[in-house]
């Protein structure tokens, strides 16, 4: 079941902490879940938070890329943190490249870079 409480809003950013073990369906409502949420509050960023996940499939890693793409097309600015070393590997063997979205190590250094982006 999907943590109720994986999508938040904080200022203009909404903020998607990604759990680990998601079932597909789980993945399905959460991706609904933050699209609806972006667009209700006119989120300027969409910072997807993966640093919960360890291992990733080709579902997936296809989540990861139309997460991304979906903040995009609600007007929203996607960043995308936390990605293990596993997840990586697997997204790039997928051939799954994020152009567009800014990737950053962890949410501090996401958080850092959307301040520095109003400025």
């Amino acid at each position: 079941m999907m943590d109720k409480n994986a999508v938040r809003k904080i200022g203009q950013m909404l903020l998607v902490v990604v759990p680990p073990d998601l079932t597909d369906s789980d993945i399905i409502e959460l991706r609904r879940e933050a699209v609806k949420s972006a667009r209700k509050y006119a989120s300027t960023w969409v910072l997807l938070d993966f640093s919960e996940v360890q291992i990733c499939d080709s579902y997936f890693g296809r989540f990861i890329h139309s997460m991304s793409q979906m903040a995009q097309l609600v007007g929203a600015e996607a960043i995308v943190c936390g990605l293990s070393d596993a997840v990586v590997e697997t997204l790039v063997d997928m051939g799954l490249w994020l152009e567009g979205v800014r990737v950053t190590l962890d949410v501090d250094s996401a958080l850092a870079l959307t301040t520095k982006a109003k400025k």
